[in-house]
């Protein structure tokens, strides 16, 4: 009985996850370092770059097109506004 309590034990053991090398190699992806941390910044800043041209378009259309240019650019960069603004690096 002694030892399929002992056997029970260790296999349990064996197929809890070790928390200590999940914990490092969790720490390790989220470091600014990180080739996926640093690509996710590049695209949260070129989001911020098309939402200002978006929004400077919007403002800099004129001619026959206005109307149609001026609600086109104000939706893109509605779009992009909820884009930006749903990612929870940015509004942290």
């Amino acid at each position: 009985m002694a030892k399929a309590i002992a056997a029970t034990a260790a296999a349990r053991k064996r197929a809890e996850p070790d928390t200590t090398s999940i914990g490092k190699q969790k720490s390790r992806e989220d470091a600014p370092e990180s080739a996926v941390v640093q690509s996710l910044q590049r695209q949260v800043a070129n989001a911020f770059i098309l939402y200002g041209n978006y929004k400077h378009y919007h403002w800099q259309t004129f001619g026959p097109l206005f109307r149609d240019l001026h609600l086109l650019f104000d939706s893109l960069q509605r779009k992009c506004s909820i884009l930006l603004m749903s990612s929870p690096s940015v509004c942290a």
